[in-house]
């Protein structure tokens, strides 16, 4: 007969740990995947309303810059006769029509 040795005896912490642990692991798993699912669903609705509006999410960005970048608040300001000459230059080139070089042209003058 072969002597077998007694098992160790757990105390109650240990016992605990035993028992905590995988359902730890699995409740931080869970809220992992959740956090995953929330952002993947976030993101398809975010693109959802972005096309209802005709809007390009991959662009975005950079036509914000764009339009910032342009804007009073952001750019220097440029005198009426540099205004004017942009639209004419934009005229010459054939980049716009006469109606529209005639409407931007009377913008400009309206604003002073």
């Amino acid at each position: 007969m072969v002597p077998t040795t007694p098992e160790p005896q757990q105390d109650g912490f240990s016992a605990f740990m035993e028992a905590a642990f995988p359902i730890f692991f699995g409740l931080l798993g869970l809220a992992i995947v959740s956090v995953f699912v929330a952002i993947a669903v976030g993101a398809v609705r975010n693109n959802r309303a972005a096309k209802a509006r005709g809007v390009d999410l991959t662009t975005l960005d950079t036509e914000l810059r764009i339009q910032a970048l342009q804007s009073r608040a952001l750019g220097a300001d440029r005198s009426i006769e540099q205004r004017l000459a942009e639209i004419d230059d934009l005229a010459a080139r054939g980049v716009i029509d006469a109606d529209e070089r005639a409407t931007a042209r009377a913008k400009i003058l309206a604003e002073g």
